[in-house]
């Protein structure tokens, strides 16, 4: 039996607050589930970014090394470069001039690139003679245009 007090829904209003009070938690639980997914969202995607950022930090390194590569590849024809020739050749020696134009130098010349290979040779040969020269076409036609390489065999007497 309900007591008649005064006020007249004195119990009612108390399990309406019960009622209240379980919405409001139960509303609370949802909106805590929602942050957690949300943050959990959030995690997920900051893992993804460090990894996506780790994965672009290893291709920029790796195309610095590619070009650096290519650069020292490119400017491989601006050096001397003296080989010990093979056994049973006539000649004792292969220098590969540069293939650049320089102050005094002009590739297109041959007496200045034998000067370039004898000048090469200094330490190692003392009378040095060219015995001949060959020139590697390393063009692509209609795709690259660059001077041939050369090639000056050289005789120690």
């Amino acid at each position: 039996m309900i007591r008649k007090s005064g006020n007249r829904f004195s119990e009612r209003s108390c399990s309406n607050k019960k009622i209240g009070d379980e919405h409001d938690s139960t509303q609370l639980n949802h909106a805590l589930a929602a942050l957690r997914a949300k943050f959990k969202t959030l995690l997920q995607f900051q893992e993804q970014d460090q990894r996506m950022g780790d994965f672009m930090t290893k291709i920029a390194l790796a195309s610095i090394v590619c070009a650096m590569v290519l650069m020292g590849s490119a400017s491989a024809g601006d050096m001397v470069r003296v080989e010990p020739a093979s056994s049973g050749r006539p000649y004792d020696y292969v220098v590969h001039v540069q293939n650049t134009f320089g102050i005094g130098y002009n590739p297109l010349v041959r007496q200045d690139r034998d000067r370039m290979a004898l000048r090469a040779l200094g330490g190692q040969c003392r009378a040095a003679r060219i015995v001949g020269e060959d020139k590697i076409t390393t063009e692509i036609w209609g795709i690259t245009s660059s001077l041939p390489d050369y090639v000056v065999m050289v005789k120690c007497a």
